[in-house]
């Protein structure tokens, strides 16, 4: 299991720790969000902290593999809400199930229309106790919760692990 290499590799590491190495470990790890984890780990790396909010997405066209987004229309109305900052925003933002430090929202418990065939896993990580960042997986209702739960909590425990 990806959280279990990652464990044994990373235990005991605090962000000050990641070098080129350890970076090059999590990338062959988790191959399959490298876009991702290359975004959070420049941000990380060059300490951005800025007042507006930056967002970056990577993996939308990979909704277009599960048959509900099969509909012309629900596609092109998902990657349109995708291309509203504001809106992208507000739903990761949204109460949904806490569950450790993570928030699950669940279909319809989106307040966003678009997004009620979706469902978020948010987390969220800081730097001396101040909300720096969330990191979040928008997917299809029926997506499996157990991996990405445990793919998201493990980078949320490693990025806020000092």
């Amino acid at each position: 299991m990806i959280s279990d290499n990652l464990t044994r590799k990373l235990l005991g590491k605090s962000i000050t720790d990641l070098d080129d190495n350890l970076i090059a470990f999590i990338k062959y790890e988790i191959s399959e969000y490298s876009g991702l984890i290359d975004e959070l780990l420049n941000a990380l790396n060059s300490n951005m902290k800025e007042e507006d909010f930056s967002l970056s997405l990577n993996g939308a066209t990979n909704i277009f593999s599960y048959p509900e987004f099969n509909d012309v229309l629900k596609a092109k109305s998902f990657l349109n809400m995708l291309e509203k900052k504001e809106t992208i925003a507000d739903i990761i933002k949204s109460k949904g199930i806490q569950k450790d430090n993570l928030n699950i929202i669940i279909g319809s418990d989106n307040d966003c229309e678009l997004a009620q065939d979706c469902s978020i896993v948010t987390a969220t990580y800081n730097v001396d106790r101040d909300l720096v960042g969330r990191i979040s997986f928008i997917g299809p209702t029926r997506m499996d919760y157990a991996r990405i739960y445990s793919i998201i909590n493990y980078m949320s425990l490693l990025i806020n692990r000092k």
